[in-house]
């Protein structure tokens, strides 16, 4: 998990994601202000938490990560049907399973490199998640990268996805950009 952080880090600097943190505070206080009718609006100081101060780094290494022996304990801890993994925000908590029995530690890690960039790229962008496309998008990418034997990230192909994607478009059955970046989170999921 901690060498995969090292690669979302390269991609998506820390700098950044205060730029992002500042960005959406600066959003919330206006539209808080917008709705006070006639009271004076309050100052960023007088708004100040303890939580702002924590840099977004930071705060993407603070949630749980659990590992459930199977996909039946996954699935009755809680699991959505059809995953193999999931990073829920509101819990603040990572699930996988270790996947030996199916299709192996390679799938478990993808899983992980995958599920983590979710949380990453939650914290990165000040607690909110990006469009669907760019999320999973970019989830399935990471899931690619292979841990070599100096404990660091390499680039390589997510085969899973990188076979279904060839699959579609040789079935004629693939989504266009267009229509994936236009598509709501639920109708994004209907065909994910």
């Amino acid at each position: 998990l901690e060498a995969i952080r090292e690669q979302y880090e390269r991609e998506f600097p820390e700098e950044l994601a205060l730029e992002a943190s500042q960005a959406q505070a600066k959003r919330r206080r206006k539209a808080r202000d917008k709705d006070k009718d006639g009271e004076e609006p309050a100052s960023p100081e007088a708004e100040h938490t303890a939580v702002e101060d924590a840099s977004p780094r930071e705060l993407s290494r603070c949630s749980v990560v659990r590992v459930c022996d199977s996909r039946a304990d996954y699935m009755r801890y809680g699991g959505p049907a059809g995953s193999a993994g999931d990073w829920g925000s509101a819990t603040e908590e990572l699930v996988i399973y270790d996947d030996q029995a199916t299709g192996g530690r390679r799938n478990t890690w993808a899983t992980l490199n995958h599920e983590a960039f979710h949380q990453f790229i939650y914290y990165f962008f000040a607690n909110l998640s990006p469009s669907t496309w760019y999320n999973e998008g970019n989830a399935d990418f990471y899931s690619g990268y292979k841990l070599n034997s100096r404990r660091h990230y390499e680039l390589g192909r997510f085969d899973w996805r990188n076979s279904t994607i060839k699959a579609e478009i040789r079935e004629d059955k693939n989504v266009p950009l267009e229509s994936l970046i236009a598509a709501t989170k639920a109708q994004y999921y209907a065909r994910a």
